[in-house]
């Protein structure tokens, strides 16, 4: 947050799901529930993603003893307050699924392999980011645009 506050108007952030399947079993589920969420607004996916990120292994569990619903009622516990009907209607629908699905194809074409992923300018970087790595190639993206400007 502190370096997109200072970079916001400069960058531009453009999040992409990428359930990691074979170690989560879950993450479609998740993804799903994230995006439905999301569709009520930003705080309650971030709320929800934030929780299934720092508390895997009780989702998992959560999953493993109901699989049925068991996403969805992580996303109503952990979502924040939303219309539970709305969330309902799409999580069952699935609806984000196909884009969902098109994000991950996209991500295995420019060699994605884990989360999280993240590229800056075209730069791949895989894995955890300090504050300073993501300034620094910021600044190196704001300088080659600077440059290809002058040209």
């Amino acid at each position: 947050n502190e370096v997109m506050n200072r970079y916001r108007d400069r960058a531009r952030v453009v999040l992409k799901d990428f359930p990691l399947t074979d170690a989560h079993p879950w993450a479609m589920e998740a993804a799903i529930a994230a995006d439905c969420l999301a569709q009520q607004g930003a705080e309650h996916y971030w709320q929800f993603a934030d929780y299934v990120h720092t508390h895997q292994q009780a989702v998992t569990s959560e999953w493993s003893s109901a699989h049925a619903g068991a996403l969805e009622r992580v996303a109503l516990q952990h979502g924040g307050t939303v219309n539970s009907q709305k969330l309902h209607d799409c999580v069952s629908s699935a609806e984000p699924k196909p884009a969902i699905e098109k994000s991950l194809v996209e991500g295995r074409a420019l060699g994605v392999s884990a989360t999280p992923a993240t590229f800056i300018n075209g730069e791949f970087f895989e894995g955890v980011l300090e504050p300073q790595e993501i300034r620094a190639a910021i600044e190196r993206a704001v300088r080659e645009a600077k440059a290809k400007a002058g040209r």
